[in-house]
């Protein structure tokens, strides 16, 4: 039990120094000089995930009691961090009720939408565009990203792809490893220790990885585009992203990176739009919701002409 608690404890600071070291907007510019893939240099020094470990891992469960203890040892510090920083972390009023009214809309699209019966909404008071999603069900919205959405639509997709973090259970990876060690040291063995000792060099070295970022990004659009919202919205926050951001130098090795390029996750957006709108020309009115997003009052309760 003694160990059980150690690996768990060693989860959270893997998870919590991820999310306090990279920052939203800590984004590559383009002058980047295309070398080999450093993913691939990556996994030569590391070895492969291979279908033997993706199926260990796939049959590890985590309770959603355990799942939220997690989040909450993950949270806490984040919030403790934001309060040393003097910034207020609001549960209640008017951009809370807008965000949660967002949620119903998407909740039908997630999944798992029975495992996570309330998804708590913290909205923090602060310029930096940032949001985030924890184990457990929580999302942390800044008022800069409300603001920086421009749209309902932009802002649907950017609750789309933190509901989809939560709905495919990316944050558990850390999590189930964690739950894997345990059991790898409970009946160890020099196959068992040598694969154990690579994960969990992976995981300090990349807890989360780009291929997760880009299933959030195509969950999300797709919910936006089938809840008649213009899926495109949010591909131009990452190209105004990442016009805002190309100047800034970002010296992390792309193997440390978890986050794609600005620019790639528009191009990748803009791309999966054009497709389902070929898919589906039926749906040729497209809500944006400027409005909407500006007064705070979601679609759902009124359409204001554009």
């Amino acid at each position: 039990m003694p160990f059980k608690r150690c690996l768990i404890s060693l989860g959270v600071l893997v998870v919590f120094t991820f999310i306090t070291c990279t920052p939203a907007s800590a984004q590559p510019g383009p002058q980047a000089i295309p070398l080999e893939d450093p993913f691939e240099i990556f996994d030569r020094f590391l070895g492969r995930d291979d279908a033997d470990d993706q199926e260990a891992l796939n049959r590890i469960t985590v309770s959603i009691r355990e799942e939220m203890q997690f989040g909450r040892q993950v949270l806490e510090p984040f919030l403790k961090q934001l309060k040393q920083q003097k910034l207020k972390v609001r549960d209640t009023g008017k951009d809370v009720e807008y965000l949660n009214r967002l949620v119903m809309q998407l909740r039908p699209h997630m999944k798992n939408s029975r495992r996570y019966r309330k998804i708590r909404i913290l909205v923090v008071e602060t310029d930096q565009t940032d949001a985030r999603s924890f184990p457990g069900g929580t999302v942390v919205m800044t008022t800069g990203m409300l603001e920086f959405s421009e749209t309902e639509a932009a802002l649907v997709g950017v609750m789309g792809h933190e509901l989809s973090h939560i709905d495919r259970g990316h944050q558990l990876d850390i999590l189930k490893r964690m739950k894997l060690a345990q059991q790898s040291f409970t009946h160890p063995t020099p196959e068992s220790l040598l694969s154990m000792s690579r994960s969990m060099t992976r995981l300090f070295a990349r807890p989360f990885r780009p291929e997760q970022e880009s299933e959030a990004d195509e969950d999300a659009a797709n919910w936006a585009f089938s809840l008649g919202y213009d899926a495109m919205e949010l591909a131009r926050i990452f190209k105004r992203l990442h016009d805002r951001d190309a100047h800034l130098p970002d010296f992390r090795p792309g193997f440390l990176r978890s986050h794609p390029f600005h620019i790639d996750r528009f191009n990748a957006i803009q791309q999966q739009v054009t497709a389902l709108e070929r898919a589906h020309p039926e749906k040729s009115h497209k809500y944006i919701g400027r409005e909407n997003l500006k007064r705070r009052i979601p679609r759902t309760r009124r359409v204001f002409p554009e």
